[in-house]
């Protein structure tokens, strides 16, 4: 965790004229350096149960991505056990229904962690929401197909033609956003203070 009280030290020397802003921003940087590596594994992962509804602040890599490990080993483990439970029972639902809720659980804690590791980018919520926006847009189109289906109603001309050239692009962003968007949540963050908070 960074060392707020030592850099208020540094501010202060700095607004008193003992040091220069150069200096004051080589060693906070230092200190922010120093205190990144502190966060374990363990903490990171009790921080992002702690923080499941935390959307403001920042978070650093390791706060984002050693949950991301520890949640893929759970659903590995899940698959794994449901998956003989059902194969045992000759019942699909002793594999799907504890995955469900699973990912039900883990949603908002995902969520959240990942506004958080976008704002330490010094990014917008929005972008971090990009994948989950294009994923609500192909279920809009799913549901209104099925909808007109079930009313019996045909789709005009015009409109299945809007609807496919949605379906295209939307299909077309959704790897090319998720790979930008995988991309940016590697990337260090920003070694200053940004709107978001000041870094961790």
């Amino acid at each position: 965790m960074t060392d707020l009280k030592e850099i208020e030290k540094l501010f202060e020397l700095k607004e008193k004229g003992i040091i220069s802003e150069a200096e004051f921003e080589a060693t906070k940087i230092k200190l922010l350096d120093a205190s990144s590596s502190d966060i374990t594994a363990t903490q990171a992962y009790k921080d992002y149960w702690k923080k499941s509804f935390v959307w403001r602040g920042r978070a650093t890599r390791a706060e984002y991505w050693w949950p991301y490990l520890f949640n893929m080993l759970v659903a590995f483990v899940f698959n794994l056990v449901f998956g003989i439970i059902s194969i045992v029972k000759d019942d699909e639902i002793f594999a799907t229904v504890p995955y469900v809720l699973l990912g039900i659980v883990m949603l908002f804690p995902n969520l959240a962690v990942t506004v958080r590791r976008f704002h330490d980018l010094g990014k917008s919520a929005l972008l971090a929401l990009a994948p989950i926006w294009i994923l609500l847009g192909l279920s809009g189109l799913a549901f209104i197909s099925i909808f007109y289906s079930y009313l019996g109603m045909p789709i005009s001309s015009e409109m299945r033609t809007i609807m496919g050239i949605l379906l295209v692009l939307a299909g077309f962003s959704l790897p090319i956003v998720s790979i930008i968007w995988l991309v940016l949540l590697c990337l260090p963050g920003q070694k200053i203070s940004n709107k978001y908070g000041n870094p961790r």
